[in-house]
């Protein structure tokens, strides 16, 4: 729907959704020719050092061999992680993996691909303006009345940045089956006793395994109801430190069958088979599953695997089916099949790596290898893209750590047989990080240099090829005879390196102060940086992060406050203008705690501005401003036996353009007005069942 100058007409979309529907935002896909639509119940709040649902409906036709992704990262982070949701039906599922409440919010979105089609939920610019999810932070602990504190146990507190509370979380409500006993120490060595420190459940003392950076207990038997651990420890002179303690509730008791001997003697896991067959718009799926995973240790080796197979595994696609193995001993570690290397956000961070990985960690030196594939041959479209890496670091990286890392990409060309432009990719980077005052500044740089081939096909630059060219050229190398480490030819970037452009830097000071979060980040990512390992990273671009974040009321009340200032296209050498982009972005955060429900209020304001102020051939003006206000009520309750969560949302989306008035009939509608109300009401069940009772209302402008 287009207005004109002085027309304008509504869209009212009022969308009244049944039992166990997860609809809340309709949204049009890119690709609107193809009938594909994207549904999604926006997520708003989630506990931190937890997973968040995912989940989305796919509307349209598509088949088993179509992928739905959800890519995610920190706010603030310069690179998103993704994994492959599951497909169930018509809808996809999976969840993003646990973030700690230091990152604030989580951003991310969706992508469907069809082939070479894709959708993506946000539509518009998802990069930058992702969906959000604020985190919210661990309840105090609740006091208890069958387990009395042992006041004569005193001493002094216990800096939080000195353990980590792993499971179960404060406050969890959990059946006995599911209950292990965690507790991460980050104590520099010769700060705490090991041999004195003692763990106790429901003021019981208990014989736990305990280690330099871990202490963990299984209960053999524990009864319903509310429970309490505490976890005692001392210096090598004997003093007490305050105790650690957090209560957390069992909803069921062991059952007989849990509590029998474990198959493997050191050994704990499961093993699941799944069968399925999805009919629905008169078509047929079938989707048979088998997974399982495994850990122990034996000899001190620790070991592990995990492993899931499926029937829409296809070769004619990048792979489904998932298995790594793992080993430990002592300060060597080595993995198998799927893993995922984290060397640097610029060159490789979390990316899928189906092979080997190495990790020697000496502290003061270690080591990470890598070698696998990337990407796996598809007949037509996609060469095996293979990956090797080295990375080398000084310091454990608690306080300092300084890394070196160089990493080689390279579509094999002999892979498959029809195909185009197979790439070639050489990045080297180093990294520098200071943590100090107790991790309350954190300085974290790093720096990368690549050097990227478009076209491998046909050949090196021999010296004759040289000659042929630049005629006048005074270079004297035959590169053919170093086409084993990287294949230099006319389509190599950057030819002349002289002028910085693929160079990608980037710098963060993160300070905690008094209530205050603050955080100052710069990034400058060349115009020719490429990082295959790395390809979703944006390059061309450049600027600066600002926030901070108050903490009030015991920890009970959040105010954050951010702008982002970065001009894309920043070299303009493409033809195309530098575009300006403008985000500020503020927030009232409020958990009462137990028992109340949540509230937060969010404001954001985007504006994307190119300078350019004249119509040619083509109306390329673009000056636009998204104001965004959403509210969101949530309210966690235990009633009937059943854990429910009530939502309350709205929804405020405003785009205007401020070329508006004097754009042409013809050109596309740069101009959106969204209010959302819905409502929600989740169930979950002590079965595996979980329903969802939910309504939305939408009223769209397009201008």
């Amino acid at each position: 729907m287009i207005r004109s100058n002085c027309s304008a007409f509504k869209i009212r979309n009022s969308l009244a959704l049944s039992l166990i529907a997860l609809a809340f935002l309709s949204v049009l896909a890119t690709k609107s020719f193809a009938q594909i639509r994207l549904i999604h119940t926006q997520v708003f709040n989630a506990p931190e050092n937890k997973p968040i649902d995912i989940a989305v409906r796919v509307e349209g036709e598509f088949s088993s061999g179509d992928e739905t992704r959800v890519y995610f990262r920190a706010e603030g982070e310069d690179t998103y992680e993704f994994i492959i949701l599951e497909s169930v039906v018509d809808e996809f599922r999976g969840s993003i993996p646990p973030f700690a409440f230091s990152a604030a919010k989580v951003q991310y979105f969706l992508s469907f691909i069809q082939g070479t089609d894709v959708w993506t939920l946000p539509v518009s610019n998802p990069y930058f303006q992702p969906y959000e999810i604020q985190l919210i932070p661990a309840e105090e602990p609740t006091p208890i009345e069958t387990a009395p504190v042992d006041t004569s146990v005193v001493g002094r507190l216990v800096d939080e940045e000195k353990f980590f509370i792993l499971s179960p979380e404060d406050g969890e409500r959990l059946e006995a089956d599911e209950v292990v006993i965690a507790l991460t120490l980050f104590f520099e060595p010769g700060e705490i006793d090991l041999s004195a420190t003692r763990v106790l459940l429901d003021g019981r003392v208990v014989e736990p395994e305990i280690s330099e950076n871990l202490v963990t207990h299984t209960p053999s038997a524990l009864s319903a109801g509310l429970h309490r651990i505490e976890v005692r420890m001392f210096d090598p002179d004997g003093n007490a430190y305050a105790p650690v303690r957090w209560n957390f509730q069992v909803i069921r008791p062991r059952t007989l069958a849990a509590a029998r001997a474990p198959l493997i003697s050191g050994a704990k896991g499961n093993i699941y088979v799944e069968s399925k067959l999805d009919r629905f718009s008169g078509r047929e799926r079938e989707n048979n599953q088998l997974g399982a995973q495994i850990t122990g240790e034996t000899g001190g080796i620790r070991y592990g695997s995990q492993v899931y197979i499926t029937s829409l595994e296809d070769g004619n696609f990048q792979p489904r089916n998932r298995f790594s193995f793992w080993l430990q001993a002592g300060p060597a570690q080595l993995y198998a099949g799927d893993t995922y290397p984290r060397f640097s956000e610029l060159m490789l961070w979390g990316r899928r790596v189906r092979g080997f990985e190495g990790q020697l960690n000496l502290k003061f030196i270690n080591f990470d290898f890598v070698a696998g594939q990337v990407n796996r041959g598809v007949e037509g479209t996609t060469f095996t893209r293979d990956l090797l890496g080295l990375r080398t670091s000084f310091g454990s990286g608690r306080r300092f750590q300084l890394g070196i890392s160089l990493m080689r990409v390279r579509d094999d060309s002999t892979s498959i047989s029809g195909g185009n432009k197979p790439k070639d990719n050489v990045v080297a980077g180093a990294d520098l990080l200071l943590s100090l005052f107790k991790n309350r500044l954190r300085w974290k740089s790093e720096v990368a240099f690549s050097l990227f081939t478009d076209d491998t096909s046909p050949g090196a630059l021999t010296q004759e090829r040289i000659e042929e060219l630049l005629p006048d050229s005074d270079i004297d190398i035959d590169f053919s005879r170093y086409e084993d480490i990287f294949i230099i030819n006319t389509s190599t970037t950057p030819l002349d390196p002289r002028d910085a452009t693929s160079v990608a830097f980037t710098t963060s000071v993160q300070l905690r102060a008094a209530r205050h979060a603050l955080r100052f980040k710069y990034k400058r990512i060349g115009a020719a940086y490429n990082s295959l390992a790395n390809s979703f990273l944006k390059n061309n671009i450049r600027g600066l992060l600002v926030s901070d974040r108050v903490r009030l009321l015991q920890n009970r009340v959040y105010l954050t406050l951010g702008y982002e200032s970065y001009d894309d296209n920043f070299k303009a050498e493409d033809g195309n203008p530098t575009i300006a982009l403008r985000t500020f972005r503020g927030g009232l955060n409020v958990f009462p705690g137990q028992g109340m429900p949540n509230f937060n209020l969010n404001y954001r304001s985007y504006n994307r501005n190119n300078s350019i102020d004249a119509v040619g051939t083509t109306d390329n003006r673009e000056d636009n401003t998204t104001k965004e206000l959403s509210a969101n009520l949530s309210y966690d309750l235990f009633l009937f036996n059943l854990d429910h969560t009530l939502s309350l949302s709205y929804i405020t989306f405003d785009k205007n353009d401020a070329f508006e008035d004097t754009r042409l009939v013809a050109s596309l509608p740069l101009g959106i007005n969204n209010d959302i109300q819905s409502f929600s009401l989740r169930t979950r069940f002590q079965q595996p069942l979980v329903t969802t009772i939910s309504y939305a209302n939408n009223d769209n402008s397009f201008l």
